[in-house]
C-alpha cells in the first residue's frame, strides 16, 4: 500500500512539474517575456559574479537581446548591486533550451539559467510546495 502512495504522488509531481514546464514555454510567447527574460540574466549576472559576461540563449532570446536591452540590463544590474557588468551577446549557435547561459569572458565559469536547470535548481522547493498542496 505505501508503494503504491509513494508512486502516486512521484505520478502527480511529476504531472505538476510537466505542467509548469508547457506554462513557461506559453510565457516565452508573451508580450511579458522580455522582462522575464531579463530577471533571469540578472539573476545569472549576481551568479556569475563577473564584470563581462557573453549571453546565450535559444534563437528566441538572441531576436530580444538587442544592444539597447543589453544597455538597459547593465543599467538595471548597477541598481540592483551598485556593480558594473558588461553584456555581450553570444555569436555562437543558439542553445536548444529556453533561457540564457552567461558565460564569463574567458569561458572558464558559467551561469546555467535555462528552464531545464532552473527547475532542477528548485525541484526540491517545488515538491515541498506540492506535496504541502496535494498530500497535507
Amino acid at each position: 500500500k505505501k508503494r503504491v502512495v509513494l508512486k502516486i504522488r512521484e505520478k502527480v509531481i511529476n504531472n505538476v512539474v510537466e505542467k509548469v514546464r508547457e506554462i513557461i514555454g506559453e510565457i516565452g510567447k508573451s508580450k511579458d517575456y522580455p522582462e522575464i527574460l531579463r530577471g533571469w540574466i540578472l539573476d545569472a549576472a549576481i551568479g556569475l559574479g563577473e564584470e563581462e559576461a557573453v549571453i546565450n540563449g535559444s534563437a528566441k532570446e538572441l531576436e530580444i537581446l538587442s544592444d539597447s536591452f543589453l544597455r538597459e540590463t547593465e543599467k538595471r544590474y548597477f541598481d540592483l548591486t551598485g556593480g558594473r557588468i558588461h553584456l555581450v551577446k553570444s555569436d555562437k549557435n543558439p542553445l536548444f533550451a529556453q533561457g540564457v547561459v552567461l558565460t564569463s569572458m574567458n569561458s572558464k565559469t558559467a551561469f546555467n539559467n535555462q528552464v531545464p536547470t532552473r527547475l532542477l535548481r528548485y525541484q526540491a522547493e517545488m515538491r515541498k510546495t506540492i506535496h504541502k498542496e496535494f498530500f497535507a
